[in-house]
């Protein structure tokens, strides 16, 4: 990026412009932050990754949980992670999702909100009340990932009552769009300051996943992970890859001028 300070333009790509801000949170498994219950070997982190080695779907609950160490915003988040899976039967299991608490979320008082891998296989945003034996879907689009194939997942609480996930086979979470799928959730989805994976425990336990999840990243009282370049006040940016210019305002945000 070149910085004409002079003349106050700056020549630069729009991913300069607009750098991705810090996560609130990360969790890339170089240690092992998890609590688990009757998990055995069936979920652990292996090779920096949370691996899933034939995780059964029922019998008994299994679970992972670990505290996000924030007051997670009741209105506006953003959670991303990697997922890939290798074999898969007739499954259903919570494979990441924010939650109120630690306990079995089948049949318990907790709330949560995540990525459900369902039996087709196909993905969803699901969610689960207290009310709820296991998991709620209110319909929508469906995501059918690939066996081999890493797909990266972006969970965005847009406001009070809805939440939205999109699944990219791009790390950039912008190209390689497989779907969007949104869920309408109400006021009482709140204080969802753990991290959950588990199984859906009333199942058949001969219904197994095989699949790992990496680099978790969650941005806190926000529904963007974009950041902010900041310049001298009337500096122009002129983007490379776009062609477009833009001004920074004495406001801090950046404005496109023809």
């Amino acid at each position: 990026m070149t910085d004409y300070k002079a003349s106050k333009r700056i020549v630069g790509t729009s991913a300069e412009r607009t750098p991705e801000a810090n996560a609130d949170f990360t969790d890339n498994f170089s240690s092992d932050n998890w609590t688990y219950s009757r998990a055995g070997t069936e979920i652990q982190i292996t090779g920096g990754k949370m691996v899933f080695t034939d995780f059964q779907n029922g019998g008994q609950w299994r679970s992972a949980y670990r505290s996000t160490g924030l007051d997670i915003n009741d209105t506006k988040w953003v959670l991303r992670f990697k997922f890939r899976f290798s074999a898969a039967s007739s499954q259903s299991f919570w494979i990441l999702g924010l939650s109120s608490g630690t306990s079995n979320p089948t049949g318990s008082s907790e709330y949560i909100v995540g990525a459900y891998f369902v039996d087709t296989p196909y993905m969803e945003i699901a969610k689960k009340s207290s009310s709820d034996s296991y998991r709620s879907w209110t319909g929508g689009n469906v995501f059918n990932p690939s066996a081999d194939t890493d797909y990266y997942i972006q969970i965005i609480r847009t406001g009070e009552t809805e939440v939205q996930m999109k699944m990219f086979t791009n790390s950039n979470f912008s190209d390689g769009l497989v779907g969007t799928n949104t869920q309408t959730i109400d006021s009482n989805y709140a204080g969802l300051d753990y991290l959950m994976i588990s199984n859906q425990s009333n199942g058949s336990n001969t219904r197994t996943m095989t699949g790992e999840i990496d680099d978790i990243q969650i941005w806190n009282g926000v529904t963007t992970t974009a950041g902010s370049f900041t310049a001298q006040t009337n500096s122009i940016f002129s983007e490379t890859d776009t062609g477009k210019d833009f001004l920074f305002g004495s406001d801090g945000n950046w404005t496109e001028v023809a």
